[in-house]
């Protein structure tokens, strides 16, 4: 099972989340319901079929999928394909405690599965809530990570993705040093080889590049999402953006979020004329 320590968005905020319950049984279905009470949605797909269009509906604002593994031999294919269908879109897998799923379990982990639903240890109440918002969590900070690769200077992405591995605790320069076991001056010197940012602008940069993604993909108020990133208030979210994207958070969340983050931070990159091309000496 993974950690605690990602970003800490709720599922939604106002109208339920609507997670997909496919391959469940009545039990399980049972208690996911009852562990997601007031928080999400659950609406069963009774097919493979009606899952994929469900997947591939645009106008169907999905949150997570919980899958069911119980006599399932298609079960690496089909979270494959819930992966292509829907990459942003994070996949809980429930183990069968009637088999033997030693196979099972690193066949549907490479397919894309962020987190497991065990009987007799998380399959309940606050621990089943747990694992499916962590199956979130995980979800957005490698896909926010994945998009930024082709944005943020390569030197810069290992830093990038121990921010978004913890962005609570790592909420300062020294913090980012010691999770990227690094020394300070070394942080220095990759950062001031973009010219672009300073350790600090890293942070700053790579907290906003989740926020844009919750505004695109959720429904998260933007005064949830500023408490759980660890922003002193939503005014001073809302004052970041303006000052460094030109965007409200209402803008923002209408061109898309991650994209429109993307796209202006890819901007201001080519805009300058004085990126060095020397790598760096640890």
């Amino acid at each position: 099972m993974r950690g605690v320590g990602l970003p800490r968005v709720p599922l939604s905020v106002g109208e339920p989340a609507r997670i997909v319950a496919w391959g469940l049984g009545p039990v399980q279905r049972a208690r996911l319901t009852d562990a997601m009470r007031s928080v999400a949605h659950i609406v069963s797909a009774t097919s493979t079929e009606q899952l994929y269009s469900m997947l591939r509906s645009s106008l169907d604002p999905l949150d997570v999928v919980a899958v069911g593994t119980a006599g399932r031999d298609d079960i690496a294919d089909v979270v494959r394909q819930i992966r292509r269908e829907r990459p942003q879109l994070p996949v809980v897998a429930y183990l069968d405690p009637s088999a033997n799923q030693a196979s099972t379990i690193p066949r549907i982990t490479e397919a894309g599965v962020h987190e497991f639903i065990i009987p007799g240890y998380n399959d309940e109440g606050v621990r089943l809530r747990a694992a499916v918002l962590s199956a979130r969590r995980y979800c957005a900070a490698g896909y926010v990570l994945g998009r930024l690769a082709g944005a943020l200077p390569t030197r810069l992405l290992r830093f990038a993705e121990a921010i978004m591995a913890d962005p609570l605790r790592i909420d300062s320069v020294p913090a980012l040093a010691a999770a990227a076991g690094v020394h300070r001056k070394t942080l220095y010197n990759w950062c001031r080889l973009t010219g672009f940012f300073s350790p600090g602008d890293l942070l700053l940069w790579s907290r906003l590049a989740l926020v844009a993604h919750y505004l695109g993909t959720t429904r998260c108020s933007v005064e949830l999402i500023a408490r759980d990133l660890g922003y002193t208030s939503d005014t001073a979210l809302r004052n970041t953006l303006k000052r460094k994207l030109g965007l409200t958070a209402t803008e923002l969340r209408d061109r898309g979020g991650l994209d429109a983050f993307v796209s202006i931070l890819k901007h201001r990159l080519a805009s300058r004329a004085d990126h060095p091309h020397t790598e760096p000496t640890p």
